[in-house]
């Protein structure tokens, strides 16, 4: 019947409350929050109702299943004590309380579907991942997915994992041969061109870093190759599981940046550019932070299959032009295929806790 009443208080007039009883009504007694006043489920009920009809302009009725139970019959709080004791009474009327509701619950569904993806080993610990939380996947209401490598025998989820809408593992590769993860690639090639791939990574001049790690690739120095593998793999999971189609955007990171202030609204970029952040370019574009609508970040992170199965054609654009890292591997393949690149000032630097494995710099310690 709805007849059943209680005492509704908005959520803002309990934090104030609650923060006030840790200030002065510690070892007080029991005190009852609340407005005092009752307000019937059937009240309740037609006060939500007016608020969406009024703002979708349709008349919503409300039905009664009166074959269902009645249950409590009442509560209603009696808050004398929280007003001599904390001075506190509730400010906001139910009727501002449900409009503030509502519309935030308009303005998030009509907020982007944004997926993060963070990729390589769990490094940056609890501080970096929780700003990444706070900056990035708050403000975006964002999904996060994360594809890590185990750092030795870890098997314990981290919070990153935790936090993580989808959580995938990519073991290390036989005998630390990164290679065999473009060998992968290359055996989903449609014809026999994947097989001869190590040519494009058949140079020294410059000491090229791109290829490093990949046993194919030599002449090539660094573990930059890793990133190669990852990228495939990962492109292959938003394939798989129609990720692309799924989220209008996608934010491909690394796990230890340390964020201090919010991302860039993915939706404020151009859907038909993939966007990069100015800085650590070396010749190129960064590797370590993109961001683009679905099917733009399908073709950017497509690297790995990009040159591999045409590797002929590759080779004699790489080779000639000496190209020595990720970043301007990155910028010669995206300008290959035709992607047009955006930059936007970035919010975070990369961090290390203290036994993070890392191949360029130890770093600063700072407490």
């Amino acid at each position: 019947s709805g007849s059943q009443h209680r005492d509704f208080v908005y959520v803002s007039d309990i934090v104030e409350a609650l923060l006030l009883v840790k200030d002065k009504g510690m070892n007080k007694g029991v005190i009852e929050i609340g407005s005092g006043h009752a307000t019937t489920v059937k009240e309740l009920a037609r006060a939500i109702a007016h608020v969406v009809g009024a703002a979708s302009g349709t008349n919503i009725p409300v039905k009664f299943d009166l074959s269902m139970p009645e249950g409590d019959r009442g509560r209603i709080a009696v808050s004398e004590r929280a007003r001599v004791i904390l001075g506190w009474r509730p400010k906001v009327r139910l009727e501002d309380g449900l409009q503030a509701t509502f519309s935030w619950i308009r303005e998030q569904m009509n907020k982007p579907n944004v997926l993060v993806v963070v990729n390589g080993q769990p490094r940056g610990g609890d501080l970096a991942w929780k700003s990444l939380h706070k900056h990035v996947l708050q403000p975006n209401n964002a999904h996060l997915a994360t594809y890590l490598t185990p750092v030795g025998n870890a098997t314990n989820q981290t919070l990153l994992e935790r936090m993580a809408h989808y959580t995938w593992r990519l073991p290390e590769p036989p005998n630390g041969d990164y290679g065999t993860w473009v060998d992968e690639a290359a055996e989903l090639c449609p014809h026999t061109d994947g097989g001869e791939w190590p040519q494009v990574c058949d140079y020294d001049e410059g000491k090229p870093l791109w290829g490093g790690s990949l046993t194919r690739c030599p002449k090539h120095v660094s573990k930059s190759g890793v990133h190669l593998g990852y990228r495939w793999h990962i492109h292959q999971k938003i394939m798989a599981l129609n990720l692309h189609h799924q989220y209008d955007y996608i934010i491909y990171t690394r796990a230890d940046y340390l964020y201090l202030c919010d991302h860039t609204s993915p939706a404020t970029m151009n859907g038909s550019q993939v966007w990069v952040p100015f800085g650590e370019e070396y010749g190129g574009y960064t590797d370590r932070h993109v961001v683009g609508t679905g099917s733009i970040m399908l073709e950017a992170l497509n690297i790995t299959q990009e040159i591999v199965c045409r590797s002929k054609h590759y080779a004699a654009l790489i080779v000639p032009a000496k190209t020595n890292n990720v970043e301007q591997l990155q910028a010669l393949v995206w300008k290959n295929v035709g992607l047009e690149v955006g930059q936007f000032p970035f919010v975070a630097f990369t961090v290390r806790s203290e036994g993070d494995p890392a191949s360029w710099t130890p770093g600063d310690e700072h407490h």
